[in-house]
């Protein structure tokens, strides 16, 4: 046992990646983050759109990109159905600022290039 913690074994998984402990619940191929967003509904707008929700909406976007599932495309950062609630607001800041597509990819391209 860790100093400090608790123990749990950890199972590999058919792909090799270690599995979760028992313990933790697992969500059955998204109904959970299904019923999350309907509990919780849309991120509110900011009441006008600045310079730095701006950054915030780039952001989130990017960290909530798409991945491909065997169900379906999921959020990257929390596997929920792609778009996922960050993402969409990050989409409806921008659109709000009046960014077009051209602009959203180079500030997403901005933002990911290496920093000096």
């Amino acid at each position: 046992m860790a100093r400090g913690g608790c123990w749990a074994p950890v199972v590999p998984t058919p792909d090799g990646a270690p599995s979760p402990p028992a313990s933790v619940p697992q969500p059955q191929q998204g109904r959970d983050m299904d019923s999350i967003d309907e509990v919780l509904g849309e991120l509110p707008m900011p009441p006008y759109v600045t310079a730095e929700d701006v950054g915030f909406a780039v952001r989130a976007v990017t960290v909530h990109a798409a991945e491909q599932w065997p169900e379906g495309p999921r959020c990257r950062n929390d596997r929920a159905p792609h778009p996922c609630r960050l993402h969409r607001w990050g989409r409806r800041v921008l659109d709000r600022r009046g960014l077009s597509d051209r602009q959203v990819q180079a500030l997403i391209a901005e933002q990911e290039a290496p920093r000096r």
